[in-house]
């Protein structure tokens, strides 16, 4: 009831009412406007302190009413016992009275009686008429209450006093475990169990995908030292122009100004020509606070194209490791099974195990999409970083069951203040999927497309 009245839950007005009535029907309407009394001091507790005086103050009620309804029903019994002495004192003075009364004439007592058994006779038939009006009035109120009570689905009436001392008897007497789990860790039980039985496209969004290793051996190091030499050799004229860029945006330069505090001596013959601009001025730096994730599709349709792929996101990792305040990541997609992505690197991973972990890559399965920015997702978010971006690359549309929940999710991030590119390698899919998209028609603009991208991102 306070759920729903104090904190605005409005999923439990139904349960709410629900416990109005049960309270109504166990404990005695004195009670009730009591602990009310009490709650409504509810919305202004200011700490735990006062809601432990709050539940001690609603027990005291419970403890009163015991003990209230002990002390009436023994003030019963005293009051009965009364009544009947006083009963048959009375008795005793009609008998004496009646004894005085027959000594008086015979004709007199004759007419007295005679005359006293007609009004008893005439008093009692207007008594039992009476009685048969109340009767038939409180009938026709209870039949009238009872209809209206029907119709509102509401029980007002009391329960009888035994069940309701029973009822506050059970309350005083209960502990921790007489009471049933807390509500939401009810419902997160529910939810939880419901997602294990989803299926397909909707387990690629509901749930957290997992997270297979890619078993690197000793001839994939080998290979993958001859990746990583290659990328640099072939990239390193991109990665500088990527990082000389972003350090123009972010360099702190010295400018020239009519206010300050601090003279600049190259500048004083600025005053022969009436120039007032000669204090130095230090520009504000910018700060880069960034972090890119690229995810791979790995299917079977990219076998062919896995090489280039390998050297594409080496070389963009490559280049923009060397540029402060960016971390990167990669993972590919699908793992070992759909409901799986594969994590290549993590931020401050070396480039050496990089390498070797794209070597060991191999092509398989379909393109289960919402799978891997599923993923893509929970690893930008981790970064915390202010700036965040995330790359997907493929060359094929989605499985039919993952079109959807990819549209969702890139709806998602852009609420989030994600941005979600799609590279599409030969394929224009990605332009109906992501709002931000590029399509390359030959495998040998890969690298500076993806270069391209991250410099418009890292210096807009």
């Amino acid at each position: 009831m306070l759920r729903y009245e104090v904190l605005g839950q409005k999923a439990l007005k139904e349960e709410a009412s629900k416990a109005k009535q049960t309270m109504a029907a166990c404990f005695p309407v004195k009670l009730l406007k009591s602990l009310d009394a009490v709650l409504d001091d509810v919305p202004h507790m200011y700490s735990t302190r006062r809601a432990q005086q709050l539940a001690d103050d609603i027990i005291g009620l419970f403890q009163n009413q015991q003990q209230e309804d002990s002390d009436n029903s023994n003030g019963t019994g005293s009051n009965d016992k009364t009544d009947s002495l006083s009963s048959k004192s009375s008795d005793h003075q009609e008998s004496d009275l009646k004894s005085a009364s027959s000594q008086g004439t015979d004709e007199k007592l004759d007419s007295t009686l005679a005359t006293e058994h007609e009004t008893e006779n005439t008093q009692g038939q207007e008594k039992q008429e009476e009685k048969t009006d109340s009767t038939q009035s409180t009938d026709a109120k209870f039949a009238d209450t009872q209809g209206k009570r029907d119709v509102s689905g509401e029980n007002t009436t009391e329960a009888p006093e035994d069940f309701q001392e029973e009822s506050i008897r059970t309350v005083l007497e209960s502990d921790n475990s007489d009471w049933p789990e807390d509500l939401f860790q009810s419902l997160a039980s529910e939810l939880e169990g419901w997602s294990l039985r989803q299926e397909g496209g909707l387990s690629a969004v509901t749930t957290t995908p997992s997270v297979d290793r890619v078993e690197v051996l000793d001839i994939d190091r080998r290979e993958g030292q001859s990746l990583l030499w290659r990328t640099k050799s072939e990239s390193s004229r991109l990665a500088a122009q990527l990082t000389g860029l972003v350090q123009a945006r972010t360099m702190s330069r010295d400018r020239t100004g009519k206010r300050g505090k601090k003279l600049d001596g190259k500048r004083l013959h600025r005053m022969a020509i009436g120039d007032s601009r000669l204090f130095c001025k230090r520009s504000e730096t910018i700060t880069i606070d960034a972090t890119v994730h690229l995810c791979l599709d790995i299917s079977s349709s990219m076998s062919s194209r896995m090489e280039l792929a390998r050297e594409a996101v080496l070389a963009l990792t490559y280049g923009l490791n060397q540029i402060n305040g960016v971390t990167v990541s990669v993972s590919a997609y699908p793992g070992k099974n759909d409901c799986g992505v594969l994590e290549i690197m993590k931020p401050n991973d070396r480039l050496q195990d990089v390498a070797a972990v794209l070597s060991a890559l191999n092509a398989h399965d379909s393109t289960p999409m919402a799978t891997g920015l599923w993923h893509s997702v929970h690893q930008v978010l981790q970064a915390r970083a202010k700036r965040r971006l995330i790359i997907m690359i493929t060359d094929g549309a989605p499985d039919f069951d993952h079109y959807q929940p990819v549209m969702d999710l890139v709806k998602r991030c852009e609420s989030s203040a994600i941005e979600v590119v799609g590279l599409g390698i030969n394929v224009h899919s990605v332009e109906q999927l992501f709002p931000h998209s590029m399509v390359i028609t030959h495998l040998n603009q890969l690298k500076s497309v993806l270069f391209e991208q991250a410099r418009l991102w890292l210096v807009a």
